[in-house]
């Protein structure tokens, strides 16, 4: 088998100085593949007591109740296999440093720039609008919208951060150099969010393909700091201004 020296990552204590081989670099793949489709399979686990208790699937209780269950899904699946397999020390979490600040400003900068640019050239290019699972929620009442946003920030961030950074790029890097790391864990952030739509293929393509390069701004300030409060921060505020925004736009205009 081909061996690969990635480059050393300094939340994998040392790990990144050995060579590694082809059969490595898989295993480091199924890992990340496989904390997904836990996550998924938690996701409906923890999901259930709410199809029990909230049987009106069209009422913002059941939307809110269903998001909280999910997410608090993945936090555990995230933070367990920290706990179980990286330790605690892999995945710090901290107080930014003021370099870490600039971090998270041109993080932010970075990924609301992919957001809007990506609606400007999608209208550009005819593409297909996709229609979210949340619109029929966000219709029938427009504070939704900014309910999702405090949640963005204080359970959806964390969560998913924890899930895709913290555990799955932070198991990545101990196999792979940092690009193809940030690349991997970026892909199967966006296809986990496949789910989010349910419009027609192109619209669902060019979302993923949209989902995915602010996975690489989210991977690229957790790279570059080691410290996973920053993309949880830049995610967090990011998600808040997308939805403070399409709340004026719906009230407003």
């Amino acid at each position: 088998m081909s061996t690969y020296t990635p480059t050393p990552d300094p939340a994998a204590g040392g790990a990144g100085s050995r060579r590694v081989t082809t059969r490595d670099q898989l295993l480091a793949i199924l890992v990340g593949v496989g904390l997904v489709v836990l996550a998924l399979a938690a996701n409906v686990v923890f999901t259930i007591p709410v199809f029990l208790t909230v049987p009106d699937f069209d009422s913002t209780t059941f939307l809110l109740a269903g998001l909280v269950a999910g997410q608090l899904a993945f936090l555990v699946v995230g933070l367990g296999y920290v706990l179980w397999r990286l330790g605690r020390e892999a995945v710090p979490f901290r107080t930014p440093s003021r370099r870490e600040l600039r971090w998270i400003v041109g993080g932010l900068v970075g990924a609301l720039a992919v957001a809007f640019g990506a609606g400007a050239l999608g209208q550009f290019l005819g593409v297909e609008t996709t229609t979210s699972v949340l619109e029929p929620y966000i219709v029938a009442d427009p504070v939704v919208l900014l309910v999702l946003g405090v949640l963005s920030v204080f359970l959806v961030a964390p969560a998913e951060e924890m899930l895709f950074r913290g555990a799955i790029q932070t198991r990545l890097g101990r196999t792979f150099g940092p690009v193809v790391t940030v690349g991997l864990s970026s892909l199967l952030f966006a296809s986990l969010h496949v789910f989010n739509f349910v419009s027609g293929l192109s619209g669902v393509l060019f979302a993923t393909a949209t989902i995915f390069a602010v996975g690489l701004v989210l991977g690229t300030v957790y790279e570059r700091t080691g410290n996973l409060a920053v993309p949880v921060i830049v995610h967090g505020i990011y998600n808040l201004i997308l939805f403070g925004v399409s709340y004026v736009a719906l009230t407003m205009f």
